[in-house]
C-alpha cells in the first residue's frame, strides 16, 4: 500500500476493487494497516468492523474504490479511511 502525501493521509490500496461483507463469515481484506474483518456483534449501523481483531466501527461492507478504503453502514452512510480514522464521505 502507498500513501499519497497530497491526499491528507488517505490510505491508497490496490487499484482493483476489493469488497468484503459480514456474510459469509471469515472474509478478510488486508492493507498495510492490517487485516480487516467483520465481528459477530451487530450494531444499528451493521456488524462490528475489526482491524486486527479490534473494533473500529460498524458497517455492512468494506471495500476499495480507486485505491481508497471505504466502509458502508446499514444506514447508507459511506466512510473513507483517513489516517487511523473513518471520515464520513459527503
Amino acid at each position: 500500500m502507498q500513501t499519497d502525501s497530497n491526499a491528507f493521509d488517505v490510505q491508497v490500496v490496490a487499484l482493483e476493487s476489493v469488497s468484503i461483507t459480514p456474510s459469509p463469515a471469515g472474509q478478510t481484506l488486508t492493507t498495510e494497516e492490517g487485516t480487516w474483518s467483520f465481528g459477530p456483534t451487530v450494531q444499528v449501523s451493521g456488524n462490528d468492523i475489526l482491524l486486527n481483531g479490534v473494533r473500529t466501527g460498524a458497517g455492512v461492507r468494506i471495500f476499495t474504490e480507486n485505491g481508497v478504503l471505504y466502509h458502508l453502514n446499514a444506514l447508507g452512510a459511506r466512510y473513507f479511511r483517513l489516517g487511523t480514522s473513518w471520515v464520513l464521505k459527503v
